[in-house]
């Protein structure tokens, strides 16, 4: 195996790494909620462990609820607002 082979077979194996290590944590933040303790992992930037209160509820996930608390949500459509306003 040459070189340049290696470091994409490297690459390779690195990306499924951290594909499978998001997969486990969508999948944890799933069970803590089905598991009826009533909280949730915020999946955007503050990734905090908050009761399923701070979560819309949204059937399209397996869950039952948003992945993003509304405090990022509300965050995240300021800065999309923000972006495009001007355009």
């Amino acid at each position: 195996m040459t070189e340049p082979q290696r470091a994409r077979a490297i690459e390779a194996v690195q990306l499924r790494l951290f594909e499978l290590e998001q997969k486990r944590l969508r999948l944890v933040s799933r069970l803590e909620v089905l598991k009826g303790t009533g909280t949730k992992r915020c999946r955007q930037v503050c990734g905090e462990v908050k009761p399923v209160s701070e979560f819309y509820e949204d059937p399209r996930y397996a869950d039952g609820y948003y992945p993003y608390c509304r405090d990022c949500k509300s965050e995240m459509g300021k800065q999309w607002y923000r972006k495009h306003k001007a355009a």
